[in-house]
């Protein structure tokens, strides 16, 4: 599969996750047992923070957002397509 996937537990943790999420992120670091908003910080057009984790406490069903950024270390900024589900 070429889309990243992650998948969290109800208190945000990353417990599962694809190749091509690292890919995405650009590591080799397990993600593992780690906050997805602290692996996936996002921001909005404005560059307001955005918590994944929120979005998707809040979601009553699929959500599909584009319109969110992920910055590299680099400062590389990217925008998102990202569908979600509770």
């Amino acid at each position: 599969m070429t889309d990243a996937i992650i998948s969290v537990d109800d208190d945000g943790i990353i417990r599962i996750y694809n190749a091509a999420s690292l890919e995405l992120l650009d590591t080799n670091n397990n993600l593992n047992g780690h906050n997805i908003d602290n692996i996936l910080p996002l921001t909005d057009k404005f560059d307001n923070s955005i918590s994944i984790f929120s979005e998707l406490k809040q979601a009553k069903s699929v959500v599909r957002r584009d319109d969110l950024y992920y910055t590299f270390s680099d400062s590389e900024k990217i925008r998102l397509l990202i569908t979600y589900a509770p």
